[in-house]
This record gives structure tokens, sequence and C-alpha cells, in this order.
């Protein structure tokens, strides 16, 4: 048989060199830092608004500012879905300090306001 046997072809590939448990934080962060407003620096809370130009703020930055506070560009009626879709997929820690709960994103705020640690 002619070129790499499946054991020798994902051998061969970086990838596999790493363990999933070293992947799998890596790409948490990296997701969970999508879901955060660029101006408030907190998780995103639905309703998430954008600017003409596609940015998204949190809903209680764009009461606030009244205009995207990244670019100054107007809002428009439309809502990030994409971004509320995943808040309800990935799960973030409490952040108090004994706290050791892991909730959905979208119910964070929820916690927080119950959170026998607070």
């Amino acid at each position: 048989m002619d070129g790499l046997s499946v054991s020798d072809f994902y051998s061969s590939l970086t990838f596999f060199s790493t363990s999933v448990s070293e992947v799998v934080p890596t790409l948490r962060q990296q997701l969970i830092s999508t879901l955060i407003c660029p101006i408030c620096k907190l998780i995103f809370r639905s309703p998430i608004s954008t600017c003409s130009l596609g940015h998204s703020i949190c809903f209680a930055c764009a009461t606030r500012f009244g205009k995207c506070g990244i670019c100054a560009s107007a809002l428009v009626a439309i809502r990030n879905y994409t971004i509320e879709s995943q808040l309800a997929l990935v799960e973030v820690n409490c952040g108090f300090p004994l706290c050791t709960s892991w909730v959905k994103a979208s119910n964070l705020y929820d916690h927080l306001g119950k959170c026998e640690f607070r």
C-alpha cells in the first residue's frame, strides 16, 4: 500500500501532539473573549445592539451612549443573535471567590443576583 497509514497520518499532524486538555481551555477563553462588550468589558446581556458598521455592544452601553461606543456610528435596530446564541452555549464561572458554580453565560447575571457568596 502506497502512502501513509491512517495512524501515521494522525501522528504526523502537529495538532494531535497537543492534548485536548491543553487545547480546550484556550478555545474556551478565546470564545469567552468574543462574548464581552468592548466598552464596559462585561459579558454581554441580551439584547445585544449593533451599530451601522457592525460593532456589537451590550444593551446597557447602547442605552447609556445612544450610539456606538467604539466608532460613534448610529445604532441600528438589528440585534446580534449570533452572540446571543453563543451566550446560551458557553458556561462561565460565577466569579465570586468562594463560589464554584459554572452557569451558561446567558444566565450569569441571574446567578450573580442570587449567589450565596456575593
